[in-house]
C-alpha cells in the first residue's frame, strides 16, 4: 500500500474530510459551517459543491484554507 504525503494539518484534515461526507448531500459550506462556524463570511470556491466531487488535493486545498479561516 502506498502512503500518500499530504503537506497539511493531517487532523484538521481528517476533521474537514469528516465534516464534509458527514452531510453528503450539503454544499460543501453548510457541511463545514456546522463543524467550524461562518469563516467570518469568507467563501472559498469549493463551498459551492459537494463533498464527493472534491479529490484528495481538493481536500488539501480546503484544509489549508479552513487553517487560516477557522476561529477554531
Amino acid at each position: 500500500q502506498r502512503q500518500m504525503c499530504i503537506e497539511t494539518d493531517e487532523t484538521l484534515f481528517v476533521k474537514v474530510v469528516k465534516a464534509s461526507f458527514g452531510q453528503r448531500r450539503k454544499m460543501i459550506r453548510n457541511s463545514l459551517k456546522s463543524v467550524f462556524g461562518d469563516f467570518g463570511g469568507a467563501e472559498h470556491p469549493f463551498f459551492t459543491r459537494r463533498a464527493e466531487q472534491l479529490g484528495v488535493a481538493e481536500f488539501v486545498e480546503l484544509t489549508n484554507w479552513v487553517s487560516r479561516f477557522s476561529i477554531l
